[in-house]
């Protein structure tokens, strides 16, 4: 069984690597929301992927 990935794969891999390297402002890398400046950032982070994504 072949586990590599596919040159598809590849290329959706690269294109969600730039967007979180382009999109995601960082923060602590933990699930918690410490404050309302984090929830604000969190949220907007969230809509960007909501327009990304396709609807279901």
């Amino acid at each position: 069984m072949d586990f590599r990935f596919t040159p598809e794969d590849e290329a959706f891999r690269a294109e969600i690597r730039a967007f979180l390297k382009a999109e995601w402002p960082g923060g602590t890398g933990d699930a918690a929301v410490d404050n309302d400046e984090e929830y604000e950032i969190e949220r907007a982070f969230e809509k960007k992927l909501a327009a990304i994504l396709p609807s279901s």
